[in-house]
């Protein structure tokens, strides 16, 4: 299969704005103010269902959408924005031209990564087409939603942005998994209904994308979900699964460091240096909760399993 990349840039390099020596407080919210005005006609040339009774002042620019009127949008809106930037930075329009169309590159690019930020909830798999990868996550104790607030929706996000947003369907385990804290303490880490629910997840993706390669991970309880589930699935489902990764790991000590029965290649488990629970024990230090930093990494492990 073909290696999956996205079509837009991975990274966004934060820079100054408005970095011209003459820059006042006032110009910036000048630019500001004008660039939401200008967005503002764009969005409603782009998206005609918005009502011109909501912002009268850009009723006289609604148009039916088209190629044509999309690109006069487009250009109305990036000449307005270069002609304030070049006031805003006291240098002619010309000199302004190219560092401002780069300048309202990055801003686009800013807004299309917010838009797709993902919630505690997602169920792109239940609910959604199929796509060359499914992700598949379980929450750590108390988090809200299926996917959590903590880890799980930066590992999706870092999917899609690395993968392209539309090669990934995100899911949360959700439903009989409560993700309740005391059942931590049970045999498994966690609920034979958890289990059950995650192992039908991957089961599903297994049969209603034929051609998805299934990832997966969990936090915490979540890695526990995650251990129990794949110790279920079936060797067709389990041949479908790429790669997993888990946080702050409840299973592992009892696991021996691994994912049973996936070969270590295709499992990474991230614990920090004085995480208890990652020993065996259901002691929450402060290492615990501190798995941002393990994001990234976690996604390049699963990337490179996709693309392997």
């Amino acid at each position: 299969m073909p290696t999956i990349t996205a079509e837009g840039t991975d990274k966004l390099h934060e820079v100054p704005l408005y970095r011209g020596k003459t820059t006042s407080n006032h110009s910036i919210r000048q630019v500001s103010d004008v660039y939401k005005d200008c967005k503002l006609v764009s969005s409603n040339v782009l998206h005609p269902s918005t009502s011109a009774s909501e912002h009268p002042q850009t009723q006289a620019n609604l148009v039916h959408s088209s190629p044509l009127t999309t690109s006069v949008a487009n250009m109305k809106f990036t000449t307005a924005f270069i002609a304030l930037f070049a006031a805003a930075n006291a240098m002619p329009t010309a000199d302004a031209e190219a560092e401002a169309v780069a300048e309202f590159s990055k801003l686009e690019q800013r807004a299309q990564l917010e838009a797709r930020a993902t919630g505690n909830t997602v169920n792109e798999l239940t609910n959604g087409a199929c796509r060359a990868v499914t992700f598949i996550f379980a929450r750590a104790s108390t988090e809200t939603g299926n996917i959590g607030s903590s880890v799980g929706p930066p590992t999706c996000d870092g999917l899609k942005s690395r993968l392209g947003a539309n090669n990934v369907a995100c899911q949360g385990v959700g439903g009989p998994y409560s993700a309740a804290l005391a059942d931590n303490a049970l045999p498994s880490g966690t609920t034979q209904a958890a289990i059950n629910e995650a192992a039908r997840l991957f089961t599903l993706a297994s049969t209603k994308c034929p051609n998805t390669k299934i990832v997966g991970g969990g936090y915490s309880q979540g890695a526990a979900v995650i251990h129990g589930a794949a110790k279920t699935l079936s060797s067709a489902v389990q041949n479908k699964v790429v790669g997993l990764i888990t946080y702050g790991d409840t299973r592992k000590a009892q696991d021996n460091n691994r994912i049973p029965p996936f070969p270590a290649s295709k499992t990474k488990i991230f614990c920090n240096a004085g995480d208890g629970v990652c020993v065996g024990t259901l002691v929450v230090t402060a290492a615990h909760l501190a798995y941002q930093g393990s994001v990234n990494p976690a996604v390049s492990f699963l990337v490179g399993r996709v693309n392997a």
